[in-house]
Order: C-alpha cells, then structure tokens, then sequence
C-alpha cells in the first residue's frame, strides 16, 4: 500500500511519457567517462536569476487539476480550459503519445486541440489492477494488482491487457514496471530473493524490500536482464548491498532506459543509471540528491533529471552522451513532474511534496539560462505544442 501511494503522490513521474512523441537515437560510448556526482553541484549558483510569466514560450499544456479534473492552459497564467471532470481520487496513471489511462479504468484519446473522448477498459477491475503504464504505444496495457495479499518482498502481481482484444497475460511479479515502448512487455524491477546475499535480508521499518534486478519481460520471451540491484548502486555511487528502489523509465521508442536509483533508507542520495536495451551502460549520474525523478525528451535524444537538494531542486540534462551544465530551480521547493515542449527546447516542470497543489511552475530553456516562474491549474501531464 506504501508503494501505492507514493506512485500516486509521484503520478506525474510516470505520466510524463506523454510527452514523448516517438524517435530513434543512438549513442556512442559506456558511460564511465560521463559520470557525475553531487560534488559537482557545489559549483550551482544559489543566486537564481528568473524571467516572468509573459516571457514563457507559446505552449499548450495538458495537467490535472488538484480536484482532479484535465485542464487546458497556456504557460503565461491564463485561465484555463476544462477539459474532463475525474472524482478527486482518480489520476492518471499512464500514457504515451496518443493515450492516457486512469487509475479508475478508462482509456483517454487525445485529439486535436486537446480534445478528449474515453472508453471504459475491458476486463479491468478498477478497484484491483492499477494500470502501470502504456506497452508497444498504443497496444497494451501493463497492470500491477496492488491490492493482493502478497507481501512486499514477494513483489505485485502483474499482467498486461490487449487494448484491441481485451485479453490478458500474466507476467508474473514485480515491484515497479513500465511500459516497453518497442514490444509487447514492460521493463519491470524484481524484489530480490531472501537468500541473494550471504547475509539475512530483513524488510525496513516502511515495509519496502530491496530490488533485486530490473529487466525486460515480453510476453512469452525470457527476461532479458539490465542490471542488478548489486550493479546499479555502484554506479550510482552507492554500496553495492544498500536497500533501493529502482524505477525504469524507457525513452519513447525503448531503445534506453533510465533507472532512477532511489535508497530507502539512510543517509545516501539517490542516483540515475541509463542503459541500452542489452544493459549496456551509457551513461550514470552518482549522489545526485535527496530523491530524483526523471523525462525523457520527445526524439529520445536528451534526458531531463531533476534532484531533490535538502533546500531546492537542480535540474541536469544528459543529451549525446554528454551532461550540461546543472541549472537551479528558484526557492528551496522540491520540483519534479517534468514534460518537454514537442521542439525538445524547453522543459517544464511543478513544485511537487507533500503540500503542493501542482499549481507553481517553472520552465527552463534545455540549453540553460534564466526560468521562467509562472503559474498553472496543476501537475502537467503533456505540452501539447504551441498554437493548439
């Protein structure tokens, strides 16, 4: 139930896929000699130079309200445009491109303008299965049963449903999982066994377990293994036996996956570690803050990372195998729930916590500068272009 409810705390962290519109990529080398660390960030100026609200780019934003409605609204604070009523407790919970799925069980198609039209999933029980995220685009659904007696260390029941068919597939357990944009499956981060290490593994005091491996499980095929949960805390600068969650994140064609390194526990920071499709390493940003959150660019090509500091948030861009220079948010807020303009020239993103109603935004020029502080009606889902 924990994990539950951060998923839905942290929606805009798996609904920012929308933004992506599709794309191919390729990058040149493993990511040893792209590593960075939070020690890098002493070098981020604490004075934040901004830019009001009438200097944001033409846009249109697709967010969900704090009532949960989808609204519609531009970058510069106009009123906004209601598009659907949702009851307070429904979020969206995937997308891609073309779709958004509710946590209640209702398929959304985007259209032009922003217009909406829904259908009820079929064999979908929406007081069971969560959907997960979107699988092959618009083809399949993946589903954790987040209500099922399983204890935590035995990972979420998970299948996916044809969007075409209505028929569903078990894909056994898993603790997180996204949709696998290239197939029929989803990138999913397994618990560990309890007799993986040599030494007893016992659940933390929040009742989360480790993760012991993330991997890519299509239907009918054999995993196909991106890391160990022993692996990728290393590479995110942590110890190889500390207890992570790890959150898979594919770029919208599924030829890269991020895996936000996220520690349970302790006085560690979290990290992101970004793999091919064979879990070949490219590239690996270590300790860079209290938690992380990430969105990849529409063309798959740039890679937005937002940490969380112990007072503000700094956001790094990893794009052709190279980092750019961290750009500070302004205050001493948490930010995340980030979506990119369709150019890939922009991001944007929310004040996120505990206390937040989505509402502060700020937007940063994906080759730095100054942001642009402005306000919306919620966390953005998609910026849906300019003109629309």
């Amino acid at each position: 139930m924990r994990r539950w409810l951060r998923k839905c705390a942290a929606t805009a962290a798996v609904i920012v896929m929308l933004a992506g519109l599709g794309g191919l990529s390729t990058y040149l080398l493993r990511g040893h000699a792209s590593h960075g660390s939070a020690s890098h960030q002493h070098g981020v100026r604490q004075t934040v130079r901004t830019r009001p609200a009438s200097a944001a780019p033409a846009g249109t934003v697709l967010s969900q309200t704090p009532k949960g409605a989808l609204a519609l609204s531009d970058l510069r604070g106009q009123h906004p445009k209601l598009l659907m009523s949702l009851p307070q407790q429904v979020y969206v919970a995937a997308a891609d491109s073309r779709y958004l799925v509710t946590s209640n069980g209702l398929l959304l198609s985007v259209g032009a303008h922003g217009q909406l039209s829904s259908t009820r999933m079929r064999n979908v029980n929406a007081s069971a299965w969560s959907p997960a995220g979107l699988a092959d685009h618009d083809q399949y659904i993946a589903l954790l049963n987040y209500n099922t007696a399983a204890s935590q260390a035995d990972g979420t029941p998970l299948s996916i449903t044809s969007l075409v068919t209505g028929k569903s597939q078990s894909l056994g357990v898993a603790d997180d999982v996204s949709g696998d944009p290239a197939s029929a499956g989803v990138i999913a981060s397994l618990p560990a066994p309890p007799v993986a290490t040599s030494t007893p593994t016992a659940a933390p005091a929040n009742g989360e377990w480790p993760d012991g491996s993330v991997v890519i499980r299509d239907a009918g095929k054999k995993d196909r293994l991106l890391g160990t949960a022993g692996q990728l805390n290393s590479d995110a600068g942590l110890p190889a036996s500390a207890q992570t969650d790890l959150y898979p994140q594919p770029d919208p064609a599924g030829d890269m996956i991020a895996i936000v390194v996220q520690p349970i526990a302790g006085r560690f920071s979290a990290g992101v570690v970004v793999v091919t499709r064979t879990g070949r390493e490219l590239f690996a940003l270590s300790r860079a803050g209290l938690t992380v959150s990430v969105s990849w660019s529409p063309s798959g090509q740039s890679l937005a990372i937002v940490a969380q500091l112990p007072h503000g948030s700094v956001l790094h861009i990893w794009s052709s195998g190279e980092t750019g220079a961290a750009q500070r948010f302004p205050g001493a807020a948490d930010y995340g729930a980030c979506v990119w303009s369709p150019d890939g020239a922009w991001i944007l993103c929310a004040v996120t916590g505990q206390h937040s109603n989505g509402e502060q935004w700020a937007v940063a020029s994906a080759h730095g500068g100054p942001m642009v502080v402005t306000t919306g009606p919620g966390y953005p889902i998609s910026w849906l272009g300019a003109g629309q």
